[in-house]
C-alpha cells in the first residue's frame, strides 16, 4: 500500500526470545544483538519490541520479583541504547481494562495503550492527557502464494471522530460519540 516505504533504509532486525531477560543469559543474548546490530548500521536501534511480554520473564506474570528485574532490564536498556522500548502484553482474562500480571508493570512505564478491535486508547501518559482514537483494518493484497491462494496482510486506517461507519451522518456520529 505504501511502497515509498520500500525505498527507506530503515534497518530491521528480528530475533526470537529463547531465554528470559529476567536471567543473565537473556541479558547477555540481548547484548550481543545490539552489539551486532551496531556494528552494522552504525549505531543502537531506536525502538526495540518485547513481544509477547510473558516469554521474557521467565514464569509468572503476577510475580513481584520478575516484573521488577523486567523493569529494570528495560530501564536499563532505555538509559544505554537510548531508544524506545514497546512492550506487548495481554489483558487480564476477567478484567479487560488492564493489563495482566502485577500491579508493578503499568507503574514502570511512561506510556500504556490498550489495543481493541476498533479502538487505540492511551490509558496512561505520564505528564500528559489520556485519549483514544477509532480505527479499522482494511485488508491489503501482496501477492499469491504457490497454491495460487492470497497472501495478505493488514494496514490501519484512522476512522475519524470515532464513527465505525463512514456513512454515518453527523448527528448519527454525534449520537454514536456520545455513547
Amino acid at each position: 500500500k505504501y511502497r515509498g516505504l520500500g525505498d527507506r533504509a530503515t534497518p530491521f532486525r528480528y530475533e526470537g526470545l529463547t531465554r528470559p531477560l529476567t536471567q543473565g543469559e537473556g541479558v547477555r543474548d540481548v547484548g550481543e544483538i545490539l552489539r551486532a546490530f551496531a556494528a552494522l548500521h552504525g549505531g543502537p536501534p531506536d525502538l526495540v519490541i518485547i513481544d509477547p511480554l510473558a516469554h521474557a520473564l521467565g514464569g509468572d506474570d503476577s510475580d513481584a520479583g520478575l516484573m521488577g528485574a523486567l523493569n529494570q532490564f528495560v530501564a536499563t536498556l532505555i538509559k544505554r541504547q537510548g531508544c524506545t522500548v514497546l512492550r506487548v502484553h495481554h489483558s487480564g482474562h476477567s478484567n479487560q481494562e488492564r493489563s495482566r500480571g502485577h500491579s508493578s508493570l503499568p507503574a514502570g512505564v511512561d506510556t500504556e495503550i490498550r489495543v481493541t478491535e476498533q479502538e487505540i486508547a492511551a490509558t496512561k501518559q505520564r505528564d500528559d492527557v489520556r485519549g483514544k482514537i477509532g480505527f479499522k483494518l482494511e485488508v491489503v493484497k501482496l501477492g499469491v502464494d504457490g497454491d495460487g491462494d492470497p497472501v495478505t496482510t493488514c494496514t490501519v486506517e484512522y476512522v475519524p471522530d470515532n464513527a465505525l461507519d463512514p456513512a454515518l451522518s453527523r448527528p448519527q456520529r454525534e449520537l454514536l460519540d456520545a455513547a
